[in-house]
């Protein structure tokens, strides 16, 4: 008997293998982005590709219990989510993943939407060369899951000038889906949201361990966005280096 909490595992499942289906590519990535609204700390984006997530073995998804409970990385409890990652790094077969970041210094100049696809299309290209360390060649055909309304701009020109690098003479053909509320709907999506949400809300509170000042802005419970303890504190305090100052301007004192 399925216990209760795998409906949704199976459902996020179903939804990537009903994609794969339609073109069946040598590799399907879930890709998105942690940090996006937060006033401090960078945007961090993950990428993530299992075979088991679509070409599905219910009965071994059922029995690895450590994955039930994904789901989108807001739904997923902090008490829950370490074990979910470490899941999801370990157990399942033909997994890639993969992350990228763009500090707060990158986002001041070049915006967040930039910083977002940029990272997100690093993270593609890191898994595209694990891909490659493995089997030694790279897939003919991919197709990318964005979470979000828009693909990725400038992802085929990234990819162009990573495959010229790389000597590679026939391109993959690469598709791109944009969905909205992917990761509450995508098992690969809700894999990368939690992939980079443990690795954010980490480093976050690993800045205070090694910067014990920093304590003030409470970072160990709000991981960098606008509770009002951490807008107090800007006021009062001004900004660290670790803060978005394009983010902040509205709240710092005249």
């Amino acid at each position: 008997m399925r216990p209760d909490n795998t409906s949704k595992l199976i459902e996020l499942c179903e939804h990537d293998r009903n994609i794969f289906l339609q073109g069946e590519p040598e590799l399907l990535i879930g890709v998105d982005e942690v940090g996006r609204g937060a006033l401090a700390g960078p945007v961090v984006c993950a990428g993530f590709s299992s075979k088991e997530f679509y070409q599905i073995n219910k009965e071994k998804l059922i029995e690895e219990t450590r994955l039930h409970k994904l789901n989108d990385s807001k739904q997923v409890k902090f008490s829950d989510r370490e074990v979910l990652v470490n899941a999801l790094k370990d157990t399942l077969e033909g997994t890639f993943y993969a992350i990228s970041e763009k500090p707060a210094s990158y986002i001041d100049e070049y915006g967040i939407v930039s910083a977002i696809f940029q990272s997100m299309s690093e993270s593609i290209s890191k898994i595209l060369l694990q891909f490659y360390q493995i089997h030694n060649y790279y897939p003919k055909t991919i197709t990318i899951l964005v979470d979000g309304p828009k693909i990725i701009p400038a992802l085929d020109e990234f990819l162009e000038n990573y495959f010229t690098k790389a000597c590679l003479k026939t391109r993959p053909q690469i598709k791109q889906i944009a969905i909205k509320k992917g990761d509450s709907l995508s098992a690969s999506i809700a894999a990368a949201s939690n992939i980079a949400k443990d690795y954010r809300d980490k480093l976050m509170r690993n800045l205070i361990k090694q910067n014990p000042e920093l304590e003030v802005y409470g970072w160990q419970t709000n991981v960098g966005y606008g509770s009002l303890a951490h807008r107090q504190a800007i006021q009062s305090k001004h900004l660290s280096i670790y803060h978005r100052r394009s983010f902040c301007r509205s709240i710092l004192p005249n």
